[in-house]
């Protein structure tokens, strides 16, 4: 019953939550609006909630891909306050593996729970873990998640940061996406390669 998405301009980004009730429109991406309301952040992601008016100045605009980041970069605040620079953007970790602990010793299987917040764990190359959080009670991106399959190999990780309490930042999935095998890398390349070499011959 209330909408939440991610506004960002020049300056940074934030979460705009309402149910947009009476205000007469609702926004796509790439829109660009104008919005009235209450500063109100929550879990320390700046948010704008309570909104008093919403308008559109024009839409089809493009917009910033999400930024790449690191485990340590995201969890470099420790229990302090997520910088300014990650909250409330769209931010994206990549090639990770899921565990069901803390410690990341257990590797997930089975699919997600379907209406319940489950929090699973993010385990990089190097060692470094941080929480990955799926929110399902709040966000339909992590809601849509239920009873699909968690992957089991290297992924992809594109969402937000919040942080509650005394914890270290958490990431919460708008989108979990495997990585390719190296081996299918490998023959895409093979495959990429004849098909360049053909169109040469063809010439």
């Amino acid at each position: 019953t209330t909408y939440s998405f991610l506004a960002q301009d020049s300056t940074g980004s934030l979460d705009i939550f309402s149910t947009l009730s009476g205000l007469g429109y609702t926004p796509t991406v790439g829109d660009a609006i104008s919005v009235s309301g209450t500063y109100s952040p929550y879990h320390q992601i700046p948010e704008i909630a309570t909104i008093t008016s919403i308008s559109l100045h024009s839409a089809g605009n493009a917009f910033s891909p999400p930024g790449v980041y690191t485990i340590p970069t995201l969890t470099a605040s420790g229990t302090g306050p997520i910088p300014q620079s990650l909250a409330g953007q769209l931010v994206t970790l990549d090639n990770v593996s899921l565990y069901t602990d803390s410690a990341a010793t257990i590797p997930v299987s089975g699919n997600f729970a379907t209406h319940a917040n489950v929090a699973l764990y993010a385990k990089d190359g190097s060692g470094n873990i941080m929480e990955v959080y799926d929110w399902a009670s709040s966000y339909s991106t992590c809601g849509a998640l239920g009873g699909t399959p968690i992957p089991t190999g290297l992924i992809d990780i594109t969402g937000f940061l919040s942080q509650s309490g005394t914890f270290a930042p958490e990431i919460t999935p708008f989108s979990i996406t495997s990585v390719p095998e190296p081996s299918t890398l490998a023959l895409s390349a093979l495959g990429g390669l004849a098909l360049l070499l053909k169109f040469r011959r063809q010439k």
